[in-house]
């Protein structure tokens, strides 16, 4: 195995890649490891009782729309709001290069979007959109960039003179906050400059510094609470689907789109909130940032190096090992959540006639 600060050739990092992703993945259905919970919330469609569930443009409900998470490991808890609406803080137009949206594409055949990417392959080209931000307010420049050969320039612009210009010159996440001063005619420009210029952006997010790409407002509109049922429950349903607001979900895990199935469809205006424990640790290039507490980020370098040690017919001294030990120890103790535990039904008292469930 190279010794420190030695380079390592291409075979190898792929082999700590993988094995990497392999730690992260296989500990992320721990608490411990990944604490904390997120929110996830969608529009619910009026007569649907199904809803596929994941990080994909196919999926109904996208779990990718909160900070690129995948489909949850396990949904802790949900709930039904009414009278209250999402707020969409994106000022970028397909922001994921899903479609063309309203970007005005470089002519050239060589520059277009397409398989989820942006991609100007070795051209001098330009391609903008039109934005509408809010003059004076500090905004977040966020660009996921593959460069190939050659840098590209992202510029923002007003009455097409480029106030901010960005010059991405090596692939990796960016991030860059800025004042959008004057908005007479705001747009973003993508440049490549030179005929030899090679590059694929994945993404390109303008939001307000500060705000989630998705937001929902506090204290506004009535919450009525969902039961997260097994499939036995489930199946024993003698009708599922019908008229009249969810009260119980069933939620199949699965890779990369899950499902939910409800008990009845919902009611228009419904909006589906639910806290959710999520693989947000995954990474999928070298470049990725791992979203771990540094308190835990000791414990996985050890481990790293335990699991691929004996690919090289080494392993860890006795010190090494208690050291991560304890480091896990206490990244344990650190993220140990409250205790869910609840009684069980038949120890409750019986439940009450709900008109809006549509009980008999």
């Amino acid at each position: 195995m190279p010794g420190r600060g030695a380079q390592l050739n291409s075979s190898d990092l792929d082999d700590g890649l993988e094995a990497l992703q392999e730690i992260l993945d296989s500990e992320a259905v721990s608490k411990a490891f990944v604490p904390g919970i997120n929110r996830h919330f969608f529009p619910m469609v009026s007569g649907k009782a199904i809803y596929s569930y994941g990080n994909s443009s196919q999926a109904d409900l996208r779990s990718d729309d909160f900070d690129d998470d995948p489909a949850p490991i396990k949904i802790e808890d949900a709930y039904i709001r009414q009278g209250s609406s999402i707020t969409d803080n994106e000022v970028v137009d397909e922001y994921r290069f899903e479609s063309v949206g309203t970007w005005v594409v470089d002519a050239d055949p060589d520059v277009n979007i397409t398989n989820n990417q942006y991609v100007a392959e070795q051209v001098v080209s330009s391609s903008t959109q039109v934005v509408s931000p809010v003059s004076g307010r500090t905004y977040t420049l966020r660009i996921n960039a593959d460069i190939i050969n050659g840098t590209v320039e992202i510029r923002l612009r007003d009455s097409a003179v480029a106030f901010e210009t960005y010059v991405l010159d090596s692939s990796g996440s960016y991030e860059f906050d800025f004042v959008w001063g004057g908005v007479v005619a705001p747009d973003i420009e993508i440049a490549t400059l030179v005929a030899t210029d090679d590059i694929k952006l994945n993404s390109l997010s303008i939001i307000e510094r500060g705000v989630a790409r998705l937001e929902m407002p506090d204290s506004i509109g009535s919450d009525y609470g969902i039961t997260i049922i097994d499939q036995k429950r489930y199946n024993r349903r003698f009708s599922k689907g019908a008229g009249g607001r969810p009260y119980q979900l069933l939620y199949s895990r699965a890779f990369p789109i899950s499902e939910i199935r409800f008990d009845h469809s919902a009611a228009a205006g419904d909006i589906l909130v639910m806290d959710v424990l999520v693989n947000r640790v995954m990474v999928a290039r070298l470049e990725d940032e791992i979203k771990m507490l540094p308190s835990s980020i000791r414990w996985l370098r050890y481990a790293l190096a335990d699991n691929i040690a004996g690919e090289y017919g080494k392993k860890l001294t006795q010190d090494q090992v208690r050291i991560m030990s304890d480091a896990w120890t206490k990244l344990s103790t650190g993220n140990r959540r409250l205790n869910t535990l609840r009684v069980d039904k038949a120890l409750r008292s019986p439940q009450a006639f709900n008109i809006n469930r549509g009980d008999p």
